[in-house]
């Protein structure tokens, strides 16, 4: 097992053993309690006990059908979407070291859970064998934990488990989408009890507490285990982040908890290199060190790397959530228009969260780095911040609006609210519509195919669907007025447009004037077409839909 925890004696923590799952009924001396003598009192009969019985035999049988192993992909096609997960889906989410996937002995669940990522991206349509495999990975991961319980705090299970839930959220299946959802309280418990993100004993520590001269290939793998589970925690906060940022769920956890180094060098977690342990540089790269220095100080310690990049900006978006989590209570929310930046914060914030964000994002173009899906998010999460709160609870109500859920009343509703805001705004209208057409030029100039590429496509689409619908004046100028250009890293440009406005065009998309609420739809509608997750299919039906009003 990865966890080295001591055992902790407090009545909340389970640690499993492999005699849970075994159990038996105890024989019970049947007599008549007095209580049974009121005339009152309901009576199970025999009926309901027979269904009981029924129902305990049938939930201790296998839960499913024997699956017909002989049609099991071969090695070459396994092999093939492996490769794939590493070329297209690693960088989006590391937390498989490449050089422990390269033994022969490597995790079968493991594999399973990457070969159906995989097998998402390959030009063969292997969509359909992607989601098989998936649910499989599932089923093993739900036999495996019941039939062990201990297998819950082991380091590839849980990796296993990650994987297959980010899959589930994505792939379009919609019963694999509600077991993600429920598999995330599973993933943040693993987490907290394996104390992935928060201080714990270590597998350096616990080598050097046993051999005071251990060599340097044993200290190189016991770092490299260090950095696979914290990795994990990781992964595990930046999925949780994730779905609420994206998707507009609360996080299950709490940035107050979180107290780890943030993770190192992408390249060398990935080459696991020689042991190189210095206490002052994991000091100074602790989640809490650089989220003081930037809410004190407005900088940071020292730079990341695009994974501590990635999880620091969804940590500032979640604080930007955090303040607006009020604002639908309120009837007619108080808008500063005098300021593109209209959340409040608490005193102790030196420095604004939004603010910060989009400082990450512009700081984040000059990186040394290549360009990655993690990289790009941070921009991505700065655009997306203005989409949200700019009129906290846009992107919801935009949804409704659409039809996402709800009655033809709360429909109609929302609609009102978005033409309300366009109307009594028009600096805010500029501002979401700038920072959409931001964020369509970054996701066409860096596509990476991942997940969140999808929802993302949505949003954009939704946001100039909803502005172009219902304002009235949006694209009116005066022949005298410059016209801006809204490209993905000229933000001095839309900066402009937005206080003053004029004519106007998109990269990617057009002339405001040329564009209209259905041609936007067609146009994102294409772009969610040659996406590789299955959601992106669904999320077309939904544009599609509304060409037709």
């Amino acid at each position: 097992m990865a966890c080295l925890l001591k055992p902790l004696f407090q009545p909340h923590v389970y640690r499993p053993s492999e005699t849970d799952s075994q159990l038996s009924l105890s024989p019970i001396v049947q007599s008549t309690p007095s209580i049974f003598r009121d005339p009152n009192l309901d009576f199970i009969k025999e009926s309901s006990r027979e269904a009981m019985m029924t129902l305990v035999s049938t939930t201790n049988q296998p839960n499913w059908p024997v699956v017909d192993v002989t049609l099991f992909p071969s090695t070459q096609t396994l092999s093939v979407c492996v490769n794939l997960y590493f070329r297209h889906f690693h960088d989006t989410l590391p937390i498989i070291r490449r050089s422990k996937m390269r033994t022969s002995d490597a995790p079968p669940i493991l594999l399973l859970a990457m070969a159906s990522i995989g097998a998402m991206y390959s030009r063969d349509k292997l969509s359909g064998l992607a989601i098989a495999l998936n649910e499989l990975t599932r089923r093993a991961i739900s036999y495996m934990r019941e039939s062990d319980q201990r297998a819950m705090f082991d380091t590839t299970f849980v990796q296993a488990s990650l994987l297959q839930s980010t899959f589930g959220l994505f792939c379009g299946s919609r019963m694999l989408y509600q077991h993600a959802e429920i598999s995330r309280g599973s993933l943040v418990t693993a987490a907290r009890r394996m104390h992935l993100l928060r201080p714990s004993l270590s597998f350096v520590k616990e080598l050097q507490k046993r051999n005071e001269s251990p060599s340097d290939e044993e200290l190189r793998r016991a770092q490299a285990d260090d950095d696979e589970r914290r990795n994990l925690g990781w992964g595990i906060y930046l999925y949780d982040m994730q779905i609420s940022a994206l998707l507009n769920i609360a996080p299950l956890l709490s940035v107050g908890e979180i107290n780890v180094p943030l993770p190192g060098d992408d390249e060398a977690y990935n080459t696991t290199p020689p042991y190189t342990g210095h206490p002052s540089d994991q000091d100074s790269s602790n989640f809490r060190v650089v989220l003081d220095s930037l809410l004190s100080h407005g900088t940071l310690p020292q730079p990341l790397s695009s994974f501590g990049l990635s999880v620091i900006a969804h940590t500032l978006y979640r604080l930007c959530t955090d303040a607006a989590a009020f604002d639908p209570i309120f009837s007619q929310p108080s808008l500063c228009r005098d300021n593109l930046y209209r959340l409040a914060f608490p005193p102790t914030f030196n420095y604004n969260p939004q603010e910060l964000l989009d400082q990450l994002s512009a700081s984040s173009h000059s990186l040394p780095n290549k360009p990655n899906s993690l990289i790009v998010s941070v921009s991505a999460l700065s655009h997306l911040g203005h989409m949200q709160f700019t009129w906290p609870g846009f992107l919801n109500n935009v949804k409704i609006a659409a039809g996402k859920s709800g009655t033809e009343e709360s429909k109609q509703d929302a609609r009102s609210w978005v033409r309300a805001r366009i109307d009594e705004d028009p600096i805010g209208t500029r501002s979401i519509l700038a920072q959409a057409g931001q964020l369509s030029t970054l996701l066409s100039r860096f596509t990476f195919d991942s997940p969140a590429e999808t929802v993302l496509t949505l949003d954009l689409a939704l946001t100039f669907w909803a502005i172009l619908k219902f304002s009235t004046s949006i694209g009116e100028s005066s022949p005298s007025q410059r016209r801006t250009i809204i490209t993905w890293s000229d933000h001095a440009g839309a900066s402009e447009w937005i206080r003053n406005g004029g004519p106007v065009s998109f990269q990617g998309l057009g002339d405001l004037n040329d564009l209209s609420s259905t041609k936007v739809l067609s146009i994102f509608s294409e772009r969610l077409e040659s996406m590789p997750w299955g959601l992106a299919q669904r999320f077309k039906h939904v544009l599609m839909s509304l060409e037709t009003e």
